[in-house]
């Protein structure tokens, strides 16, 4: 079974076929691998809104290297067999707050996956500080230039890039940390040299403390539970999914934020990279409810860059990395109606599901 492929695979980003200010995508059943698509984008801002007018054709997705067999995934503990898990459960309304940045777009380069990571990072970073309203705008571009080993505008890994940009060997660019938007804008290119950051580029630095994934089975009632649990304890995690054509057309239709996209039955390539931010139960969906999530598309697709999919659909659920940042004295503590503080690794109690802080 290709779930099983997952394992060894990586994201690879598809190049999209939107045109952001008619709202348009190609109506075709050929495969993915088989299709050019077409996108506007104005390479000269990493904007959230619509796009500018010129226009290119790309060509549609590549294969790229695995995930080194040397970085092995993280074990699924099993102590979430007994969690009073809540039906619903959503960072972008959490205590009242959006703990989320705002959707971006990655435009005509294949770089889901880094705006995944970025957009993990960005959302860890407001939890772990306590503040909704922080919202660093932090560089795709710095992963694109400096980060060459986790991807390219062919597409990547949003673990790889976790990993390296802890790491200060050469491959994380001799330093742990990630720099803001401005310091090095993001321009859907990834020949950009990492020379053209900002002069004081390391004085603004912002630290990562770990990182990890798991590998899935989105089948599994058992591992269903255990990544609501994750996205929970840890905040919004990378997962990959199988963006198809007929994905993105139901993407630019539909805006609200009830909707979701239903299981097709099916289970295409692994192509895209996109961050998971909440969940709802609700039995009357075949699949027991739906995951909410954060593209990179633009505004224009689903609800302001955000979209819904059913349990098991697409690949949604097989995978998923997380991303952690130095921690302060107080977490916020998911799970409640809250917001509440907490102790970090300080136990407390909700709907029957204990919330462990931040190890």
């Amino acid at each position: 079974m290709y779930r099983k492929l997952i394992k060894k695979t990586v994201a690879v980003c598809i190049l999209l076929t939107f045109i952001f200010n008619g709202v348009s995508v190609l109506d075709t059943t050929a495969s993915l691998q088989q299709t050019s698509m077409h996108y506007s984008f104005n390479s000269s801002s990493n904007t959230t809104g619509s796009t500018g007018q010129n226009q290119a054709m790309y060509s549609v997705m590549q294969f790229i290297p695995k995930t080194p067999s040397w970085l092995k995934p993280d074990e699924k503990d099993e102590d979430n067999k007994n969690y009073g898990l809540p039906p619903e459960f959503n960072w972008r309304t959490y205590g009242g707050r959006d703990w989320t940045t705002p959707a971006k777009n990655q435009g005509g380069c294949g770089s889901c996956w880094a705006f995944a990571a970025v957009g993990a990072l960005e959302s860890v970073i407001n939890i772990a500080n306590f503040d909704a309203e922080l919202d660093m705008d932090l560089s795709e571009q710095y992963i694109l230039s400096c980060i060459p080993k986790a991807g390219s505008c062919m597409g990547g890994n949003s673990y790889l890039a976790f990993y390296y940009l802890i790491s200060s060997s050469n491959d994380g660019n001799n330093v742990n940390g990630i720099i803001p938007e401005d310091c090095l804008p993001y321009k859907a290119n990834d020949d950009i040299p990492c020379s053209d950051k900002c002069p004081d580029w390391r004085e603004k630095l912002v630290r990562l403390s770990k990182t990890g994934y798991w590998n899935l089975d989105g089948d599994s009632e058992k591992d269903r539970e255990f990544l609501k649990s994750k996205l929970i304890d840890y905040g919004p995690l990378v997962v990959y999914m199988a963006a198809t054509n007929d994905f993105m057309n139901w993407g630019n239709k539909y805006h609200t934020p009830n909707s979701y996209y239903p299981d097709p039955g099916y289970e295409p390539s692994i192509n895209h990279a996109v961050l998971l931010v909440g969940y709802k139960d609700d039995p009357s969906i075949p699949n027991g409810g739906y995951w909410m999530c954060k593209n990179s598309w633009g505004t224009n697709f689903g609800y302001n860059g955000f979209f819904n999919i059913e349990y098991g659909a697409l690949h949604i659920d097989d995978y998923a990395a997380y991303v952690k940042v130095p921690s302060t004295s107080f977490n916020p503590i998911a799970g409640g109606s809250g917001p509440y503080q907490g102790l970090v690794n300080e136990p407390i109690q909700f709907y029957g599901y204990a919330i462990r802080g931040t190890p």
